[in-house]
């Protein structure tokens, strides 16, 4: 297990046993057994660990939704069925942890996760169009928006008893009970040729490309790729580094951006050819030019 895999299971295991608001930095390093400031190289505040582990947890769910769609056997009239099964069973899965963290007002009031779930909400409704694309086939395109979103509003509401009522209630039943009620709500708008309500232009979500948070989180992401090189060089090259990226995120949490002092943050880098992937994809993300370093200056590692 990677020590950033270690921060985010000892800190789940003590935000279900403790809470968020008892749950320290300091008490997730000494149960860890790693140094305090090991966690600041990874996450700058425990809204950053309760975030990735979010994020975790819709990659995870993501993996299995996509199997289900990419499946040889496309049991298509079952689809929403064996979606809703798959949705709730991980529900059920991360109940603790979600009721820690939906039950925190720290956590309910904290912007930038209120903006990271409504990027999660616009993944989800993405995902369950091509479940309803897959099930009924292109007649339902015109309804697709309005048939997509009574289902996230059932299984919504269905998750929020499961999560924070902790109703129990037999998944299949509650899977065959939505399926048999979207069924019956698309084939009556596809057969009454009802004009539909939700389209492309008054729909109100934002495509996910433009979302602020999609594009930090993608930043997040570089920035964590480049410290995972630093670990594997020799104790100076990853001090530099490391050094380099503190000062980075100092400037990137500032309200106005200096972009000459970001622009040399990153040249700095550019010594080391093996980070050049990562800065050519970072430099577009803070809105920078690079020139490329000089050869001379260029630092061949492997």
């Amino acid at each position: 297990m990677s020590k950033r895999d270690l921060i985010l299971s000892t800190a789940k295991t003590l935000f279900i046993e403790n809470g968020f608001r008892a749950t320290t930095i300091a008490k997730i390093a000494e149960h860890a057994n790693i140094a305090k400031g090991s966690i600041y190289s990874y996450f700058s505040s425990k809204n950053d660990i309760v975030k990735a582990l979010l994020l975790q947890t819709d990659e995870t769910r993501q993996n299995i939704i996509d199997a289900l769609l990419n499946s040889t056997h496309k049991d298509n009239d079952n689809l929403i069925k064996r979606y809703i099964e798959l949705e709730l069973g991980e529900v059920v899965k991360e109940r603790d942890f979600l009721k820690a963290i939906l039950n925190s007002d720290e956590m309910t009031l904290n912007e930038e996760l209120i903006d990271m779930l409504q990027q999660l909400r616009v993944n989800y409704h993405m995902t369950q169009q091509k479940i309803i694309l897959q099930s009924f086939g292109q007649v339902i395109e015109p309804h697709l928006l309005d048939v997509t979103t009574m289902l996230n509003a059932l299984l919504q509401e269905y998750t929020i008893f499961l999560a924070l009522n902790e109703a129990k209630f037999s998944l299949d039943h509650c899977a065959k009970y939505i399926q048999f009620n979207i069924k019956s709500i698309a084939n009556n708008l596809i057969d009454q040729s009802v004009t539909p309500f939700l389209t492309k232009e008054n729909f109100p979500m934002p495509l996910p490309s433009h979302s602020k948070f999609m594009q930090q989180q993608a930043i997040k992401d570089l920035l964590e790729e480049i410290k995972q090189f630093a670990q594997s060089q020799d104790n100076a090259i990853e001090e530099e580094i490391y050094n380099t990226l503190g000062l980075l995120e100092q400037e990137l949490e500032q309200s106005s951006a200096n972009k000459t002092l970001q622009r040399a943050l990153l040249a700095n880098l550019r010594q080391f050819n093996t980070l050049n992937k990562q800065l050519d994809a970072l430099a577009p993300l803070l809105d920078l030019q690079l020139g490329q370093a000089s050869k001379t200056h260029k630092k061949c590692l492997s």
